[in-house]
């Protein structure tokens, strides 16, 4: 009987021991678990702070707060030209200047008669030149001992007439535009068809865009509302000889012939790519740099093949070209020319090229500006201390 009673302890020892037991190990796998928990949550925490941030930066139409992130045009271009080399391009820039200059629109004309600025369209795909031969044709010589004036606006995928017709009259003024602040549409026609009477003027709207959710009638309608002073501005009147001289040009870069139609373009410019020889210049340029392509035939022939398949798209050139410039290995030239991103007409997979050449903590920085709307100014302190707050880089 007394052993049968040790026996049943024994047994009740075991089974309390073991019951503690398990429940130190659930306590400890507590502990675990609310040490897990806390760190869930203090990186919750970290999320909800850095999106009440973004959210604060993000709203725009608290202008006063956030004033740094105001909409901008995507693409911003001006009449300097930036580019280190120019290949190609002499004789197109000889037809163009021809006829801004010497059309020269010498017309029998009343004194009451309108006459209207002409339009002269350069249509392009993207990464063809467009801009670069507007710069070059807004700065050549003929060009600048011809026009009194030389205006020039970026219009990109933002079409604002009241900025825009505001930076046309700052051009007008050497920036002498700060009285417009309280000027309505009809204010600002009337005053920039008083600065440019008179004026034999050459003006360049690059990068117009067709907006095609408003349909052809609608977009003309913006545009003529637009350009309706610049076109019939005075002309110079000599009263000998009772004769108008009306020089006066708009001129357009766009991608699109809808544009040209759009403005009752008098001339439409169709800009391809460069020839074989320039496109093999440009990417020799880009590529090879200082080094002299005969020093490495393999990759010369491997470059004269990308050359081919880029079909004299400048910017595919510049990129491929710039991409390659550090790589020495045959490999490396092998890859991109089999990789399937030599497509002249997909710009964005040729980009998309030097964004996998960056290191991952850069790549991680660009695509979190992709959280920003679109054309809105950053502000790049702000940007570095979100960068930061979210361990990127």
């Amino acid at each position: 009987m007394l052993l049968v009673e040790k026996a049943d302890q024994k047994g009740l020892l075991r089974r309390v021991a073991s019951s503690s037991l398990s429940i130190g190990k659930r306590l400890v796998n507590i502990d675990k678990f609310r040490s897990n928990l806390r760190k869930v949550l203090k990186s919750l925490e970290t999320v909800r702070s850095s999106a009440e941030m973004i959210i604060r930066v993000m709203a725009l139409e608290s202008s006063n707060t956030i004033q740094s992130l105001a909409c901008v045009p995507t693409r911003t271009t001006g009449p300097v030209l930036h580019e280190d080399a120019i290949f190609g391009l002499e004789k197109e820039i000889d037809e163009l200047v021809g006829q801004l200059v010497n059309q020269f629109d010498e017309c029998s004309l009343n004194r009451e008669q309108n006459y209207r600025t002409d339009v002269h369209t350069i249509v392009g795909v993207g990464g063809i030149g467009k801009t670069t031969l507007a710069q070059l044709v807004c700065n050549n010589e003929k060009i600048v001992d011809t026009f009194d004036l030389r205006m020039w606006v970026c219009v990109s995928k933002n079409f604002d007439k009241i900025r825009l017709i505001k930076e046309i009259i700052a051009c007008a003024t050497d920036g002498e535009n700060a009285e417009l602040a309280n000027f309505n549409f009809s204010m600002l026609q009337k005053e920039l068809q008083r600065r440019l009477s008179y004026k034999r003027f050459l003006l360049v709207l690059d990068d117009v865009w067709y907006d095609e959710k408003y349909g052809e009638h609608i977009n003309k309608e913006m545009w003529m509302d637009l350009i309706a002073p610049i076109k019939k501005s005075e002309s110079i009147y000599f009263q000998s000889t009772g004769r108008r001289m009306i020089g006066s040009k708009i001129l357009v870069t766009t991608r699109t012939s809808l544009v040209a139609k759009m403005l009752d373009s008098r001339s439409l410019f169709i800009l391809e790519g460069l020839g074989r020889d320039d496109s093999w210049l440009m990417f020799r340029w880009c590529a090879f740099g200082n080094k002299k392509p005969e020093d490495y035939p393999e990759l010369e022939r491997i470059g004269d093949q990308i050359v081919q398949k880029l079909k004299g798209s400048p910017l595919a050139l510049k990129v491929i070209g710039g991409h390659l410039n550090d790589k020495n290995r045959d490999a490396e030239w092998e890859d991109v020319l089999h990789k399937g991103v030599l497509n002249p007409n997909d710009i964005l997979t040729i980009l998309h090229l030097s964004y996998e050449s960056l290191p991952e903590h850069l790549q991680q920085c660009f695509a979190y500006c992709s959280l920003f709307p679109k054309d809105c100014r950053i502000d790049p302190n702000r940007l570095i201390w979100m960068w930061i707050a979210l361990g990127c880089g």
